[in-house]
């Protein structure tokens, strides 16, 4: 049995919660992670959803929640429970949660769904067969107190700004390998041009590193009552300067602050594991990140649709931040054809309307 929470299962999770994993690592470790208030949250507000799974004749339960990013069209799955039940009849149960928690997300007209797992976790192959793509790999650092503060000259480095919002977003792209800025970056058509994790929010703030040729790195500093979570983008090109743009970054975060710090590296951020490892941080565990693209799935062809909306005169232009599997007829169209379609597809365009 699949369903969504309900009152009388407010006690199994909170049972049940120290078996759990925080895959939302950095709400969890900066903010603090409320299981149960957000679950009950999603009785009034709709950003957050827990699921629920039942198998009776073992008496076995089990748990997983989602969380929206802010007012975005983009949702985390950030807690599941128990974690130590991978194998056997319990993937069939992870299946279907993870199964029901997409197609909701459809319905709701959610562009991606996004997870964080352990680098070397059982759980990649199961988010995997349910349609997640691995994009990227990082690693995070801790540092249980403060850099003390030193004094470090990387030339002019500011606070971010509206107006910075297209010369900002050409550094990201130019320094963003393609398969991570198409997991976690909307196109133009979608008026949603820079990733979650560099949004200015009252609760994370970017700083930008500029030099006579424009904007060569930034920062991203998350502010919380339990930590500081550091993000860097750095243009490999500027050689020693990047040194002191981090050692600069990691000051500028714990600013009054005697608090743990963690600083997360991407695979294909250079330069900064060095200069974290001089300031005495410690790598303390590894992840990958999934997308997982949703769309509701077209009845015709992208040819008929875009005839269609040319007929109608209404206009059209493909943007490619959702993709689907359309099944296609067989080609001899015969209909004596058992079984599955002889081909299937793989279009990523979708119709904007205009």
């Amino acid at each position: 049995m699949i369903r969504t929470l309900q009152w009388r299962d407010i006690l199994r999770l909170w049972r049940l919660q120290g078996r759990g994993q925080y895959l939302d690592l950095e709400r969890y470790l900066v903010a603090g992670y409320p299981l149960l208030r957000l679950a009950l949250r999603s009785w009034v507000i709709p950003d957050v959803r827990t699921y629920v799974g039942h198998v009776r004749a073992r008496h076995a339960w089990y748990f997983l929640q989602t969380v929206r990013r802010e007012d975005r069209p983009e949702w985390d799955v950030s807690f599941l429970t128990p974690a130590d039940a991978l194998a056997g009849p319990d993937l069939e149960v992870w299946h279907r949660l993870l199964h029901q928690a997409v197609r909701d997300a459809v319905h709701k007209g959610v562009y991606r769904l996004y997870v964080a797992l352990p680098g070397e976790s059982p759980l990649i192959s199961l988010f995997q067969e349910e349609g997640f793509r691995p994009y990227s790999h990082e690693v995070i650092y801790y540092r249980a107190q403060a850099v003390p503060a030193a004094s470090v000259t990387v030339g002019r480095s500011r606070p971010y700004r509206p107006e910075d919002a297209w010369e900002f977003r050409r550094l990201w792209q130019r320094l963003t390998p393609q398969v991570i800025a198409m997991a976690e970056g909307f196109t133009a058509q979608n008026g949603l041009t820079i990733p979650y994790t560099w949004t200015p929010r009252p609760d994370n703030r970017i700083y930008l590193w500029e030099l006579d040729e424009g904007l060569v790195g930034a920062i991203a500093v998350r502010f919380g009552p339990r930590g500081r979570w550091v993000r860097f983008l750095v243009d490999p090109t500027q050689g020693d300067a990047v040194r002191s743009f981090v050692a600069w970054g990691v000051h500028k975060a714990t600013l009054g602050w005697q608090g743990p710090v963690y600083c997360t590296v991407p695979q294909h951020v250079g330069g900064v594991a060095g200069v974290l490892d001089t300031l005495d941080f410690v790598p303390v565990y590894e992840r990958t990140l999934l997308v997982r693209h949703l769309a509701v799935a077209l009845q015709a062809d992208a040819t008929t649709t875009q005839s269609v909306l040319s007929w109608l005169d209404i206009g059209g232009e493909p943007a490619f931040s959702r993709s689907v599997e359309l099944p296609t007829a067989h080609p001899c169209r015969c209909g004596c054809c058992p079984g599955e379609p002889a081909l299937v597809e793989n279009r990523t365009k979708q119709w904007r309307y205009t």
